[in-house]
């Protein structure tokens, strides 16, 4: 797995290539909230075409992020962006885990739709259903 993480003004960047595993995303995630102690800043996850995760692997992530989420929690969302319907599908799946996390996951298929929901004003509404499939993030 390759990945590179870029921060702007008010979101970082994670973007992801290969095959990647539980405990590389966990890895991640840690590096995520040194950036952002809090969770104070939006994050989206962009996937290179790629980029496959296991299905089996999305609770344990999930219970990992609840581990290394702080108590004094700044709502924020997290976005993730998918190359391909297979993507959405896996990311679609995560979203459904990570139902119990304390903010909002977003599936899309391009970065400007994902950037547009993060910076949306609304931070407890869902994503609206045109820009994630039917039926991943946070």
């Amino acid at each position: 797995m390759a990945y590179r993480i870029e921060k702007t003004e008010d979101l970082i960047e994670v973007h992801l290539s290969g095959q990647v595993d539980e405990w590389e995303i966990l890895a991640i995630l840690g590096k995520l909230r040194d950036m952002a102690p809090r969770k104070e800043t939006s994050d989206v996850w962009l996937l290179g075409e790629e980029c496959v995760v296991r299905w089996d692997a999305f609770s344990m992530i999930v219970d990992g992020i609840k581990r290394l989420l702080p108590p004094d929690l700044i709502p924020s969302r997290s976005a993730i962006v998918v190359a391909s319907p297979f993507q959405m599908a896996q990311a679609e799946m995560y979203r459904q885990e990570a139902k119990s996390l304390p903010y909002e996951t977003g599936a899309f298929m391009t970065r400007e739709e994902a950037v547009r929901w993060l910076r949306s004003k609304d931070v407890q509404s869902s994503a609206p259903a045109s820009e994630v499939s039917p039926g991943l993030a946070t």
